[in-house]
């Protein structure tokens, strides 16, 4: 099986830094693209055959909500968070699944495992 090509989406550097040094232990995604400005990453997903977004829930200018609205069906998300607030109305979005920083290995296989079942 080919690896799920994914990006990740924060608005926050650092949290980006953690996503990829995690996201490197999970042998069944192959990591593309760390964005930082939503709206540059959009245009990348569409264009590159991106199967799953990590996708902060704030991001100041513009939510994961809106950013899920632009993205094309077949995408999947994963939120990652600092807050449970919005937890149900991302899972109203369909999102694959919801992981609360700090991140961890166990979390992001999971989440990552939902994914794959969903394509399989």
């Amino acid at each position: 099986m080919d690896k799920l090509r994914c990006v990740a989406i924060d608005d926050q550097p650092l949290d980006l830094e953690i996503i990829k040094f995690i996201s490197n232990k999970v042998a069944s995604i192959e990591m593309v693209a760390y964005y930082t400005d939503p709206l540059e990453a959009i245009s990348h997903v569409i264009d590159d055959n991106i199967g799953l977004v990590f996708l902060d829930f704030n991001m100041g200018k513009i939510s994961a909500l809106d950013i899920i609205k632009l993205l094309p069906p077949a995408v999947m998300v994963i939120i990652v968070s600092a807050e449970r607030l919005h937890e149900l109305e991302a899972l109203k979005m369909d999102v694959v699944d919801i992981v609360i920083k700090p991140y961890n290995l166990e979390g992001f296989v999971r989440a990552v495992s939902k994914a794959l079942y969903r394509i399989s």
